[in-house]
């Protein structure tokens, strides 16, 4: 019986709200941790994928005007060799896919929360196959006149792995 009363003496409800507001505090803190790093993780991803799609778009202007697709497909795979490509492709000015490399779908749907930035696009979607992608168009011209677009996608799982093992851990401390 005195075992009992002592136990009850040691959960004293003050207690329990203190271990609730400081559970509470350290995930606030937690949580604003991984939000600054997402949002610094896709920053750099944007940034990255800008300078990718620019520099490719230029590279495809002239094998696009002579119809050279096999120069168009060694450019995108060595586009889908940059670190986080998912997928890369060509477009002619009729919306004929030219050149692809990637996951297997040609691109994701352009949404209408498209962000442009240095004469590139970019927006966030995905394939049912690969879940989330920060994708990026820009105009492919030659002599000023655009004669197709070319599509990069990045990955983002590593934002998204983040963000899951952080709710996982939530979870499993308020378990405890």
């Amino acid at each position: 019986m005195e075992s009992i009363q002592r136990f009850g003496i040691r959960l004293n409800p003050r207690y329990i709200i203190y271990g609730i507001v400081i559970w509470w505090l350290a995930m606030l803190i937690g949580y604003s941790i991984i939000a600054i790093r997402s949002h610094r993780h896709k920053d750099r991803l944007t940034k990255s994928g800008i300078e990718i799609t620019r520099e490719f778009s230029k590279l495809a202007s002239l094998p696009l005007l002579e119809n050279n697709d096999q120069t168009l497909h060694t450019l995108l795979t060595s586009a889908a060799e940059k670190k986080g490509v998912i997928y890369a492709s060509v477009v002619d000015h009729r919306n004929n896919v030219v050149a692809f490399t990637g996951t297997g779908n040609l691109m994701p749907d352009k949404t209408e929360a498209a962000q442009s930035a240095d004469e590139v696009s970019s927006w966030e979607g995905g394939f049912s196959s690969h879940a989330t992608l920060l994708n990026f168009a820009s105009d492919i011209t030659y002599s000023g006149t655009k004669i197709g677009e070319i599509f990069i996608g990045l990955s983002t799982t590593e934002t998204r792995n983040t963000k899951t093992h952080f709710i996982i851990l939530a979870g499993l401390s308020i378990l405890a």
